[in-house]
């Protein structure tokens, strides 16, 4: 009987069943009854349809079969299967099963996805590195395992062969693509994965240019600066970024004063500026450091240039009397304008601090000549000396506050209290 009528007479489950016994005998079948078979099984379902072209070795029509019929998965799996990695991954993707495209590219399964370890889960990689201390085969292979399903390719590889499974190690290196597995976390907006993913295989250049694609130019700038140390790129980044440090840390390893210079112009980093000149131009320096209202640092730098009156009178316009003494008692061969500005913030230190700090507002009343003022306050202590009975000390603030009647009294009372 021909095939044909044989089809017509069955029911439609016998149709199917008996089609699907006939795949077994599909690749002994002339061109015209396989066509027969073939358009009886499409009429079931395509998967079907697909397996009598497989049975003929027509393995690049039932693709496109699947293909035209969407059967994306199916595809991919057949394509995985007959070793057809590209148009695998392509039909994994147009499925949006995007993890068994990466694993097509990885060459492994049960590949784990832990982006909240972006630079690699350091959990995962002390775990393999305890038990890769052992050297034990049991425990490389297990360190093979956990590696292979991080998609830590030559790590697992490495593992392997300690494990004597040099074969296998072999076919993981050959078959494997980390890079491309990555490529497909990114193409489809998930570069979180594909930079784990990278950073597992120590992938640092792709990691930044990756970074770099995605717009993330403050990660790409530290990748090319820190892993790579490919200063050109991370400068470049760090500029798309406005990442204004890395632009001078770059730039100072570079070498290249002027353009640092400039750049903290642009950036109006007066603080930098001051502190690179410091040395080179005190006079420029302390510009700067007046810019930025730090006024002392400004006083230093003129001082360093020998116009020492100069900052002095910029902390005393300032109010900054304390730092003018500071700065004023470490001038060497002090001119008489200089002695003269610093006797003046002595006084002015003294009764600043004459409530809070009177013994070192006696002792700056006495430096700047300011007598009258320093007997003044040396009897106040005197009184306040006594009356909590620290006779010796009341003894030698009368002495300063020129009062012989005290000095003789507490003379005769310490002399006594021996």
């Amino acid at each position: 009987m021909l095939l044909q009528q044989t089809l017509e007479q069955l029911s439609e489950e016998g149709r199917k069943k008996f089609l699907e016994q006939l795949l077994k005998k599909a690749k002994d079948l002339k061109p015209e009854p396989f066509d027969i078979a073939y358009q009886a099984s499409l009429k079931f379902s395509v998967e079907l349809g697909a397996k009598y072209l497989l049975a003929k070795n027509q393995n690049e029509t039932a693709v496109l079969l699947l293909e035209n019929y969407q059967k994306y998965t199916e595809a991919a799996r057949l394509c995985k299967t007959l070793g057809i990695k590209d148009r695998a991954v392509e039909n994994f993707e147009r499925a949006k099963e995007i993890k068994d495209a990466v694993e097509v590219y990885l060459g492994v399964s049960n590949y784990k996805i832990e982006t909240t370890e972006v630079v690699i889960g350091q959990g995962h990689r002390d775990y393999i590195d305890e038990l890769e201390k052992t050297e034990k085969e049991n425990n490389h292979a297990k360190a093979a395992d956990q590696a292979l399903a991080l998609g830590m390719i030559k790590r697992a590889a490495k593992n392997l062969k300690l494990a004597g499974r040099e074969q296998e190690a072999e076919e993981l290196l050959k078959n494997s693509n980390p890079i491309k597995a990555a490529q497909v976390w990114e193409r489809n907006r998930k570069t979180n994965n594909a930079i784990s993913l990278l950073f597992r295989n120590d992938l640092n250049e792709e990691v930044a240019s990756t970074y770099e694609r995605a717009g993330d130019f403050f990660s790409a700038g530290m990748s090319y600066h820190y892993q790579q140390n490919n200063l050109e790129k991370a400068l470049e980044c760090y500029k798309k970024a406005g990442y204004n440090e890395g632009i001078s840390r770059v730039l100072s390893q570079m070498n290249k004063p002027e353009e640092l210079v400039k750049h903290w112009e642009e950036t109006n980093n007066s603080l930098a500026i001051a502190e690179y000149y410091q040395d080179k131009d005190p006079q420029k320096a302390a510009k700067f450091y007046e810019e930025i209202k730090s006024h002392k640092k400004a006083a230093e730098c003129l001082i360093k240039t020998g116009k020492a009156s100069e900052g002095l009178q910029l902390l005393i316009e300032h109010c900054l009397f304390e730092d003018a003494v500071e700065l004023g008692e470490k001038v060497s061969n002090a001119e008489e304008d200089v002695k003269k500005l610093v006797k003046y913030c002595y006084k002015e230190v003294a009764a600043k601090n004459e409530k809070i700090q009177p013994t070192k507002s006696l002792e700056y009343y006495e430096k700047a000549g300011d007598q009258e003022k320093a007997k003044e306050l040396a009897a106040k202590l005197m009184k306040e000396q006594a009356g909590l009975g620290n006779f010796n000390k009341a003894l030698e603030y009368a002495i300063k506050a020129e009062d012989k009647t005290a000095e003789e009294l507490y003379k005769s009372i310490t002399g006594i209290l021996k």
